[in-house]
């Protein structure tokens, strides 16, 4: 994984040993998950300030309360 992240340009982002995604399809974020196409991926506690800093909060009125795989019944 380390070898694709240094590959790839700054346009992508680690979130976890197992995910590095494209920074510009995160729909959203919260501190422990990201959104990218519908589907909700988490991020590492040692890749949190690094998603931080690298994608803008929301303004707080879209601010994302809870992200979850759960489909509505």
């Amino acid at each position: 994984m380390s070898q694709w992240e240094q590959q790839l340009d700054d346009r992508f982002l680690r979130i976890h040993r197992s995910y590095i995604v494209n920074a510009d399809r995160v729909a959203r974020h919260t501190a422990g998950a990201v959104v990218v196409d519908g589907r909700t991926l988490e991020v590492s506690r040692k890749y949190r300030d690094s998603v931080r800093a690298a994608i803008p909060e929301s303004a707080p009125s879209a601010r994302v309360r809870h992200i979850s795989n759960d489909k509505p019944s």
